[in-house]
């Protein structure tokens, strides 16, 4: 009797413990495991759990040079991540954010370029109309327009968030705009090979910077007290990213 009560406990346990792992699927299993997904805390690259409100600042008009990023591109000051500057965030200067440093390598003057921080479209579409209302007739007419995106689409549940508002941008884009997709910082394989796909779809050209932070220490100067601030792109890599995306122009013959 003891034998077939151990012999049933040990059944039940082992198929408890397959359906937890994954091993047995048991209806709903999927739509569990989907549920779970969306229901996931989400965390920025910044350890933050709610999204700011969208940065919409105003063309000027004479713009021909339009970058579109997160944090990486430009960030404003923020006690709450304690950062002081306002540039491309984690580096020394403005003058040494990737921006300023690719505008320089090509010769552009700062006033004919249009930066511009839209973090909260990587991970949720609803301001995406607006977002693009306020730029619609700068990306009819453009020159270049460079797309810094998808460092922050964290979890599966916030990609379809992402790839709406990245293919929306791209579609807005003028026929005869030059387009380069940058790859995710922190190295993000599916968000990169949903970039580049999307990119390719619209005669866009891919850049790739997965490899750049390699080359970065966490007490690399400029240091930060915040983890998060910190392991962006510091000067020297600021440096890689705009060499990086300036080679890529060169390459399509876009600029000697």
């Amino acid at each position: 009797m003891k034998f077939r009560v151990w012999i049933i406990f040990f059944g039940l346990f082992s198929f408890g413990y397959g359906v937890l792992v994954g091993k047995f699927q048991v209806f709903p299993y999927e739509q569990i495991c989907s549920v779970a997904s969306y229901a996931a805390p989400f965390r920025d690259m910044l350890g933050r759990s709610s999204l700011p409100s969208l940065d919409q600042p105003e063309p000027n008009g004479t713009e021909r040079f339009v970058v579109l990023g997160n944090s990486i591109t430009y960030a404003s000051p923020s006690d709450e991540v304690s950062w002081t500057g306002d540039h491309g965030m984690a580096a020394s200067t403005p003058e040494n954010d990737y921006v300023s440093v690719l505008l320089r390598l090509l010769d552009v003057p700062r006033n004919a370029a249009y930066v511009r921080n839209m973090y909260p479209l990587e991970i949720d579409a609803s301001e995406l109309d607006a977002a693009l209302d306020a730029i619609d007739e700068l990306l009819r007419d453009l020159d270049f327009l460079v797309l810094q995106l998808g460092d922050n689409t964290t979890t599966e549940a916030v990609v379809p968030a992402f790839a709406l508002s990245y293919e929306a941008i791209l579609e807005a884009a003028g026929p005869d705009t030059t387009i380069l997709c940058v790859s995710t910082y922190w190295r993000k394989p599916n968000i990169d090979l949903l970039i580049e796909e999307m990119c390719e779809r619209h005669n866009g050209h891919f850049v790739f910077i997965g490899d750049v932070r390699l080359y970065q220490r966490f007490d690399d100067p400029p240091t930060f007290s915040h983890p998060g601030v910190n392991d962006h792109p510091k000067d020297a890599q600021m440096q890689r990213i705009a060499e990086r995306i300036r080679a890529r122009i060169v390459q399509i013959g876009q600029v000697q």
